[in-house]
């Protein structure tokens, strides 16, 4: 028979004759090693040739010949060597085990952090988003409380704006007086098509009181605006006249009463007056009846389900001592009516000569420079 002692350790006895010679692989550490013959290794057919065909116990570390025993310790070296084999390989697939363990643990801690740090994400993007959203709000609410007495600073005063634009007199003269082509007053489809332009640009600053919320007023009733203009086709008998220029927009807002007062400013009237013939307050009573008492409807119908409290007209017209033709001077009035009568009077609740006692008229006559309030009674 013959055997196999690899230089790990391994040791096979009673191997078939026929593989002497051979190489063999050895099963414990794969290496190749000789089929020997005659040396089997068992304690009763030990032969010694030389000092090379000895073994070292594995436990004890005795050197010896080559016997299946240790013939120090006793132990059975196969079965020895097996039983390593085993523990070393039980404790790899241990160590495998506690590693793939940690590795789950691991994962598992890493899974949480990322989710954790995924939540604290989301958490930091939904706060974001309530800012904004917040100060969004903010911002539309302000934009949306004019009316509101807080906001009523930002705007100037009625009788401030009525004086600013007294300076429409002026252009009446040019315009009729003068016939001045530039200055020719625009019908309302082209008051309409300025208005669409002027709110193209939104003021970065007040380039004086009130502009920003001006603007601000005209862009949110902008629908009802241009509602009211298509009702100025004609105002009284006559063809709806604005004396603006190609940027300008007959639009005021101001604040009267408390409260928001809406103005349409500018509108031309062609009609002039004989001063011989009339004074200064037959002539605005004139153009209360004539002008304004058939448009002032409009506003109502405009108007009525807005937050807008107070509306007014200025209207330019001509007077002149007709014994002089180089006497003809531009005159203003203006209406200052309430929602709530303005929807009295158009529901006959009330008179005309009630609804306009409860008005507000201001004039600027031939000589006056600025607006004064009078007391008009129609004729």
């Amino acid at each position: 028979m013959a055997f196999i002692h690899c230089k790990c350790g391994f040791i096979k006895n009673n191997i078939p004759d026929e593989h002497i010679g051979k190489r063999a692989k050895c099963p414990k550490c794969k290496d190749s090693v000789l089929v020997e013959k005659d040396k089997a290794v068992t304690p009763e057919s030990m032969s010694i040739s030389s000092e090379s065909d000895k073994i070292v116990c594995p436990k004890c570390k005795h050197e010896q010949p080559i016997t299946a025993t240790c013939l120090y310790c006793g132990i059975v070296i196969d079965k020895y060597l097996k039983s390593q084999t085993a523990i070393t390989k039980k404790e790899k697939d241990e160590t495998k085990e506690n590693k793939e363990t940690s590795n789950k643990i691991d994962d598992g801690h890493g899974n949480i952090i990322a989710k954790n740090t995924g939540y604290r994400k989301l958490v930091k993007i939904f706060s974001i988003l309530v800012i904004i959203l917040l100060f969004s709000g903010i911002y539309l609410v302000s934009k949306s409380k004019f009316h509101s007495k807080g906001n009523l600073s930002e705007l100037l005063t009625l009788i401030d704006v009525l004086n600013v634009e007294s300076h429409t007199k002026t252009i009446w003269d040019l315009a009729f007086a003068h016939s001045k082509l530039e200055y020719k007053p625009k019908d309302n489809q082209s008051i309409i098509q300025n208005l669409t332009n002027f709110l193209q640009i939104r003021p970065e600053k007040n380039n004086r009181k009130g502009e920003i919320a001006e603007y601000d007023l005209t862009l949110k009733y902008r629908d009802k605006i241009i509602q009211l203009l298509n009702n100025f086709g004609t105002i009284g008998s006559e063809l709806g006249l604005f004396l603006c220029d190609k940027k300008d927009i007959p639009i005021r807002f101001a604040s009267f009463n408390n409260d928001v007062c809406l103005l349409i400013t500018k509108i031309a009237s062609g009609t002039t007056y004989n001063t011989l013939r009339t004074t200064p307050k037959s002539r605005v009573a004139k153009v209360l009846t004539s002008h304004i008492l058939p448009s002032i409807r409009y506003f109502y119908n405009s108007f009525k389900d807005s937050e807008i409290s107070y509306y007014s007209m200025i209207i330019v017209f001509g007077s002149k001592d007709f014994t002089n033709e180089l006497s003809l001077k531009a005159e203003a009035i203006s209406i200052v009516v309430s929602k709530n009568n303005c929807r009295q009077f158009i529901n006959a609740e009330i008179s005309d000569t009630e609804f306009i006692d409860k008005s507000e008229i201001f004039v600027s006559d031939r000589d006056m420079l600025t607006f004064k309030k009078v007391k008009v009674i129609l004729e």
